[in-house]
């Protein structure tokens, strides 16, 4: 169930799922995930926005089996240079990770901190 609810200290967002009401999990794997997303796109070019509070490279892994698909048009991903060695990334093999997929960074700005970098199909 997701609502809406004024900011906490130390929460970025306003929106969390939260604890109260009823709601379902469903565990997938990565394929299945890759599947999922595939088949409601319907073949439309499909933009993917990451925003999950440092856990950006757990998202990515398992997203790998769907960012090499020609439908992935841009991938939307918040980058802090100081936060990522927190969750077991860096801003240099973040961009390598991506840019195996054939994702390429539009702003590429080493110097920026804490931006929304837009990674392109090259």
């Amino acid at each position: 169930m997701w609502r809406s609810i004024p900011a906490r200290p130390g929460h970025s967002g306003i929106a969390h799922i939260s604890e109260s009401g009823s709601s379902a999990i469903m565990v997938l794997g990565s394929q299945q995930v890759a599947d999922l997303i595939l088949n409601v796109a319907a073949g439309r070019r499909i933009t993917i926005k990451i925003d999950v509070e440092g856990h950006k490279n757990q998202v990515i892994e398992a997203l790998m089996p769907l960012l090499g698909e020609s439908q992935i048009a841009k991938m939307i991903v918040e980058v802090d240079p100081d936060n990522l060695p927190k969750h077991g990334t860096t801003r240099q093999t973040l961009f390598a990770r991506l840019a195996e997929k054939g994702l390429t960074p539009s702003v590429n700005d080493p110097t920026r901190r804490h931006y929304n970098e837009v990674f392109v199909r090259a």
